[in-house]
């Protein structure tokens, strides 16, 4: 199987639109907002990488079975259970996943225009400053980070029971290489206070305290999938492409700063 770290070429086209508004509202007030929205495709992707698996796939194929697994009707591989347990390599659940996420990768390498990416981002923030009475000098300030969902993987790998033996299972029709998985956006909220203190020899101190993340999202963010039963039920055949390896936004967090200009 080819290393992980290869990378192999591919024809990238973008496009997309952006708004960004910046306004002084009042002599007080001021907002700050800008949306995105991304749209990328890739022709003549990984086709490398595709000639090579498809030149040795009976060597690999054999490789595969000669080590102790069994190749279903869909090319999954598993253990196969007519090899006596003291006969089986140690190094044979290994073979088998190497097997597996070759197999998933090069049914998801195709050759017309793939859908790589499309998103929407934006970013709103304002903020107000008192002018006048107990409160002059006091800045209040809130916003708001946000991103759609973006792709993560494709569903051409994909299988599903096979309706004449529910104990083995079939490509999936109904999707193939084209067919995204999408990880579900979020919005990550700051709210900012502060104050400009005038000290000695009338220098002012700005004091500023910020709440990142403020609202505490805490749901995991998906890069990548992984084929797995439905539902995790290992007693079904199938396999679908699954959201794997994640990224946790940083816990609400406060800072606060003091900035003495001179």
């Amino acid at each position: 199987v080819p290393p992980a770290f290869i990378q192999d070429r591919r024809d990238v086209r973008a496009h997309g639109y952006e708004l960004e508004i910046v306004a002084n509202l009042s002599k007080a007030l001021r907002v700050s907002a800008n949306f995105a929205l991304a749209r990328t495709e890739a022709t003549n992707a990984s086709d490398l990488t595709a000639a090579w698996v498809d030149r040795n796939l009976p060597a690999l194929r054999q490789i595969v079975l000669d080590a102790g697994a069994r190749l279903d009707a869909a090319n999954v591989a598993s253990i196969d259970p007519a090899v006596p347990v003291d006969r089986r390599p140690p190094d044979l659940n290994t073979t088998i996943n190497s097997w597996n996420s070759m197999i998933a990768a090069r049914a998801n390498i195709v050759e017309a225009a793939q859908l790589l990416q499309r998103t929407s981002s934006g970013n709103l923030y304002a903020d107000y400053t008192f002018a006048a009475g107990r409160l002059r000098g006091l800045r209040v300030g809130a916003g708001a980070r946000y991103r759609g969902p973006i792709i993560i993987g494709y569903r051409g790998a994909d299988t599903m029971v096979n309706p004449a033996n529910p104990a083995a299972a079939i490509d999936d029709p109904r999707v193939d290489g084209f067919t995204p998985v999408y990880a579900a956006g979020y919005t990550v909220a700051t709210a900012t206070l502060g104050y400009t203190w005038r000290g000695l020899r009338n220098q002012p101190v700005v004091f500023t305290l910020r709440v990142d993340n403020l609202l505490d999202e805490k749901k995991p963010h998906y890069i990548n999938t992984l084929q797995r039963p439905p539902g995790g039920d290992v007693t079904n055949p199938a396999r679908i492409a699954t959201p794997r390896d994640l990224w946790w936004s940083v816990p609400r967090g406060f800072t606060l700063t003091a900035k003495l200009a001179y």
